[in-house]
């Protein structure tokens, strides 16, 4: 109902992240950093993915969540200079 309230999504994460299911909390990050949301909301949930991954000890993830980050500032980039 609300896909852009970046509290709701906070909590429905924090929640997750208290059950430490890694399937489930990779699939929310997923789903949440695809989301049409603001730099600086979506700034935050990389960081957010980022730390989590690092909490894990996953480089992979870490390298996986840093690209996505990456694509996700040259799409902005693109669509702003167009």
């Amino acid at each position: 109902s609300f896909p852009k309230r970046v509290d709701v999504w906070s909590v429905y994460i924090d929640m997750e992240l208290r059950e430490k299911d890694d399937a489930v909390i990779r699939r929310l990050f997923e789903r949440v950093v695809s989301l049409k949301l603001s730099s600086k909301k979506i700034k935050f949930f990389f960081g957010r993915y980022l730390t989590y991954a690092r909490s894990i000890n996953d480089a992979d993830l870490a390298q996986h969540v840093k690209e996505a980050a990456r694509a996700w500032v040259e799409k902005a980039t693109a669509t702003e200079t167009s």
